[in-house]
């Protein structure tokens, strides 16, 4: 229905020549989910959360989800609970189309991750998406 948010593909594939470097940390930090001028209600990052999860459905890894509101380039921040998991995501995620914009990832350190959002600190429950 209206405001519901679709992912539209690849823009381009994961080689080895531009596959994610293995990660040494947990984190991501993605852009380019959204555009805060456009969203509208109170409720419209649990919908960015969700498709996150939907995307990454085959990760039981992801355990912390932080929705920038207020970020003009659209930046959601994701916690896994390995580096692992966090290149899974990076894959699953990073050069996808979604809601008719690019999505780019790249790591964060823990610490810094840990610093913007203390509550992660105790986040190791594995996130799934609601209609799972």
């Amino acid at each position: 229905g209206p405001g519901s948010k679709v992912w539209q593909g690849q823009a381009f594939h994961l080689d080895r020549r531009n596959s994610p470097p293995n990660s040494l940390t947990p984190c991501l930090k993605i852009r380019n989910m959204f555009d805060p001028v456009m969203e509208i209600g109170d409720q419209w990052h649990l919908a960015i959360q969700e498709a996150i999860l939907e995307k990454c459905s085959d990760n039981d890894g992801i355990v912390h989800i932080a929705v920038d509101k207020n970020s003009r380039e659209g930046c959601v921040y994701v916690k896994c609970l390995s580096p692992e998991y966090a290149g899974k995501a990076f894959k699953a995620l990073h050069g996808s189309w979604f809601d008719g914009k690019l999505v780019t990832v790249k790591y964060l350190r823990l610490d810094r991750y840990h610093h913007r959002f203390p509550q992660a600190l105790t986040s190791n429950t594995p996130l799934k998406p609601s209609n799972k």
